[in-house]
């Protein structure tokens, strides 16, 4: 693996940094910093409380993007906020590990023990369990790969998914999907390659919750409605 190539996507990555007039475009009435337990331990995990008190509180739980390496940035807080602030609705924006560091399933348990920990205490932090999860790019691909967990063993059920351009299929070459021809196609397919190759391993790629456009009928009739713009 190439550290310099790491540190260049990681540096040069969008939204890393966004500006203080940004960052108070939007605003929640409460935020915290908390540590959920989960099978490889603690799992941080940023929270936005909404301004309006309520007896129970709709859920969204944010992953955010990077092609599976680019961590936590700025621009996340920007979202969460705004969402926070005109949904009315708490989010949970979970700072799950990357890879190399971490290569799947990591990150992928992370966001399932993230989401499990919220259900199972819904009651006492009262939330509104029609829980809704999702996110750009990286983040949507997990949030279907954690749905597709849940649908087998129960742990939770989600009431909808957003996924804005998720990767759905790890297996195919970059180069061989729809548009890889294209002169703009963004990342570049030499940086989706790499992004891949620390993510996953080869041979876990076609995996339904690495790559969920192989699930199975059963898994796909498990999981809720989603939302997906490509």
């Amino acid at each position: 693996m190439d550290m310099n190539e790491l540190e260049r996507v990681r540096t040069q990555a969008v939204g890393l940094s966004v500006g203080q007039e940004m960052l108070e475009l939007f605003s929640a009435g409460r935020e915290e910093e908390l540590y959920l337990p989960g099978r490889e331990g603690d799992i941080h995990v940023f929270a936005y409380w909404p301004k309006e008190e309520r007896e129970l509180y709709p859920v969204f739980i944010n992953l955010h993007g990077g092609g599976f390496v680019k961590g936590h940035r700025e621009q996340d807080v920007v979202f969460c906020r705004n969402l926070c602030q005109n949904a009315g609705a708490v989010i949970f924006d979970v700072d799950y590990h990357t890879a190399p560091e971490k290569k799947y399933p990591y990150a992928l348990h992370e966001v399932y023990d993230a989401i499990r920990y919220l259900w199972d205490h819904a009651e006492e932090m009262r939330l509104d369990r029609r829980f809704v999860a999702g996110g750009h790019s990286a983040g949507g691909n997990l949030a279907l790969g954690a749905a597709i967990l849940a649908g087998r063993d129960g742990g939770f059920e989600l009431s909808g998914i957003i996924c804005d351009y998720p990767p759905v299929d790890l297996f195919k070459d970059p180069g061989k999907k729809r548009y890889a021809d294209r002169p703009d196609v963004r990342p570049p397919l030499k940086d989706q390659r790499m992004y891949m190759d620390w993510y996953i391993d080869p041979e876990r790629r076609k995996e339904s919750t690495a790559s969920p456009v192989y699930a199975s009928d059963e898994e796909l009739s498990k999981l809720p409605g989603i939302g997906s713009k490509t």
